[in-house]
């Protein structure tokens, strides 16, 4: 059975080499964003076989305030497509990963029941994500089997706007959108294929502009995601470990294939940002029974000819989310590290696609109506139209013969019903055009004071309107019949009687009038 699994697994590196071999020579290009930097590194093989490597931090959020905005989404997309223009990458492949406050993952470990059941709930659950801001949220799924009947659940979600922003940005860079992944997932994925990873799980400590955020990682998968509810800066980075170790510590004991507690931690993030963190007194940092590194991806670099990566960063943990898409494409060192990068993320992508044509259904669903009435009149009149030029053709044959035949007859009659139908029909379409009562009530609503109210209202097919209501003063009534007698929705308003005050001081009215109803020719100006 061992050598079994060894053998297919051996056959999924080969198929992954040989996927990677014949993409080395495109150009690849690989994107983190963020609340307001974009981080962007490229692959592109030269002419001499080596691969180089272009790496660069911009910052794309100038006046805006988030994504979320059309501001911020025009922002990004021409930070992106000068960037692309001044690299000449035009035509090449993009992969993205969210930062990790533009998206949020959930996990769940359990039976397969258990798993399913909570995945379902995240899921009901993801539209009321405020900290993903308003709008429409995309989710995707993913449920894995970790053995002996342990299996592991991941929802990713992110804001649909935040999704098709950056898809249309990617668009208009004239570069070609394969995945978006939360960056989550990368760094994860380049944690298990450094030549330093372990067996026991890792703990992740992410720095960004939101605050800190925490991930028990193992094997390239992560098993928790946690960012804390207080507002921890990096700072106080060493006071929320120390709070939350011994939570994230127990969460690791729920997952039967991992070996034993977290062993140390990983500290990602940009440069400022650690030197915020460092700042602090170490001596916390020293009584930590959790050692803290940063993530140092150089030992995955080595190989590749690094041609631009400014004053050093990109070989920093700060573009670690890039380098962990990267590791799709590149893969690892050794085969197990081809297996461990060929784990690719959640990708967002997939929930935007199915969900286009649901948006699309539901863009034309308020007008179904009015389609399907369009679609049947027309259905109709082509079907009296052919059987008027039967009935003509039948009726010349006839009267060439000398005589009208039954058959004639008969068709004559089939085409009169037809054309009553249509006739009917289009009154129909037409009075529902014109009977747009909602509107209408609207109107009237808008003319009446909140101490007058109306009892009932008839509105006949032709035109003619009965209101029937009630208030505490009757100077209000005749404000009111002044006011629907300038209202664009009345062509004359009298008003019929009152009726004498009772003894709680109200008064009854009964208003006539006639509405102004469009001509057969206005259908569509109304």
């Amino acid at each position: 059975m061992h050598n079994q699994l060894s053998s297919q697994q051996d056959r999924g590196v080969s198929g992954q080499r040989r996927r990677h071999v014949g993409r080395r020579s495109e150009t690849l290009v690989y994107l983190e964003v963020c609340r307001s930097h974009l981080r962007l590194a490229t692959v592109r093989q030269s002419p001499e076989g080596a691969r180089e490597v272009t790496a660069e931090e911009v910052r794309w959020r100038v006046a805006s305030t988030s994504l979320l905005t059309e501001a911020g989404a025009e922002e990004f997309a021409a930070c992106l497509e000068e960037a692309t223009q001044r690299r000449e990458l035009r035509g090449a492949t993009v992969r993205v990963a969210l930062g990790g406050e533009l998206c949020v993952s959930r996990t769940v470990v359990g039976t397969e029941h258990e798993v399913q059941e909570e995945v379902h709930g995240f899921v009901s659950r993801c539209q009321r994500y405020l900290t993903l801001g308003h709008g429409l949220k995309v989710h995707v799924a993913q449920v894995n089997c970790l053995g002996a009947g342990r299996w592991h659940g991941v929802l990713s979600v992110a804001n649909l706007h935040v999704v098709e922003a950056i898809a249309a940005a990617v668009r208009r860079a004239g570069l070609r959108l394969e995945t978006i992944e939360p960056s989550l997932h990368s760094i994860a994925r380049l944690a298990s294929v450094l030549p330093n990873s372990r067996e026991a799980p890792t703990l992740l400590t992410i720095l960004d502009e939101s605050g800190i955020e925490f991930s028990v990682c193992h094997r390239g998968a992560p098993l928790v995601q946690f960012r804390p509810a207080a507002n921890y800066g990096p700072e106080r980075l060493w006071e929320a470990k120390a709070t939350h170790l011994s939570r994230l510590q127990r969460s690791c004991h729920r997952y039967a294939h991992t070996a034993g507690d977290v062993e140390r931690c990983l500290l990602v993030g940009s440069r400022e940002l650690l030197a915020k963190a460092s700042a602090v007194s170490s001596d916390a940092a020293r009584s930590e029974h959790v050692p803290c590194v940063l993530l140092d991806p150089s030992p995955w670099l080595d190989g590749l000819n690094l041609v631009d990566v400014g004053d050093g960063e990109a070989a920093d943990c700060q573009f670690a989310g890039v380098w962990g898409l990267a590791t799709l494409d590149l893969g690892g060192r050794t085969p197990d590290d081809w297996l461990a990068a060929s784990r690719s993320g959640p990708n967002l992508m997939d929930a935007v696609e199915t969900l286009q044509p649901r948006q699309w259904w539901s863009q034309l669903r308020p007008y179904s109506l009015a389609i399907a009435a369009s679609l049947l009149a027309l259905l109709l009149q082509g079907l009296a139209w052919h059987e008027s030029i039967r009935t003509r053709a039948l009726e010349r044959e006839e009267v060439a013969a000398g005589g009208l035949s039954s058959e004639l007859v008969l068709k004559r009659r089939e085409l009169v019903r037809l054309e009553e139908g249509v006739e009917d029909f289009q009154s129909l379409n037409r009075l529902r055009q014109r009977g747009n009562v909602s509107e209408f009530a609207t109107h009237v609503a808008r003319c009446l004071p909140p101490s007058l109210w109306l009892e009932s209202m008839e509105i006949h097919s032709d035109g003619e309107v009965l209101m029937r209501g009630g208030t505490r003063n009757d100077a209000d009534i005749y404000r009111s019949v002044d006011a629907l007698r300038s209202s664009p929705s009345f062509a004359s308003l009298t008003l019929k009687s009152t009726s004498p005050t009772d003894s709680l001081g109200f008064v009854d009215f009964e208003l006539r009038g006639s509405r102004i109803v469009a001509a057969e020719g206005d259908h569509e100006s109304e």
